[in-house]
């Protein structure tokens, strides 16, 4: 890859909403655009994002009753269209969009000393098998498949 300066023109925006339902329930909706041209050749910029929308419902409340302690779980699907504005001397077309299901579900301890949180979290659940727009190497294999993470969190 050659890179070289150029005058650009950009223009993107990104918007979250979140719709509390009651004390327990929350669903929040994000996205994210971006607009981009190379002014000198009137082309499109290449390795810019995808268009992308995220849905999320979220589920909160104190486990057991007892106040100490919050248990908390969220999922719901990310969703990436094709990038259609890509300039056409990148090897290989841009590839299809996808959705990719994802979650998470933890423990946390809210009052005390010293903050404890538990949590897994599921990336990729259904194991798609896709190719992202901003990874060289769609070019030759697909991107991650399910991922689980299992994580700890003390602040001292």
């Amino acid at each position: 890859f050659l890179y070289r300066q150029t005058r650009v023109s950009m223009l993107g925006g990104d918007v979250n909403a979140i719709w509390k339902i009651n004390p327990n329930w929350q669903f929040q909706a994000s996205g994210s655009l971006i607009r981009s041209r190379d002014l000198k050749t009137n082309d499109y910029l290449i390795f810019q994002q995808a268009d992308r929308c995220q849905l999320m419902l979220r589920w909160q409340s104190d486990f057991f009753g007892r106040s100490k302690w919050q248990l908390l779980a969220e999922g719901g699907p990310l969703m990436v269209a094709r990038q259609i504005r890509a300039p056409e001397t990148d090897f290989v077309a841009p590839p299809p969009g996808y959705r990719l299901w994802g979650g998470r579900i933890s423990l946390r301890k809210t009052e005390g000393k010293i903050p404890v949180e538990v949590s897994l979290e599921g990336q990729n659940l259904l194991n798609s098998a896709y190719r992202d727009y901003q990874n060289r190497f769609r070019y030759f294999a697909y991107d991650t498949g399910r991922n689980l993470i299992f994580r700890i969190s003390i602040s001292i």
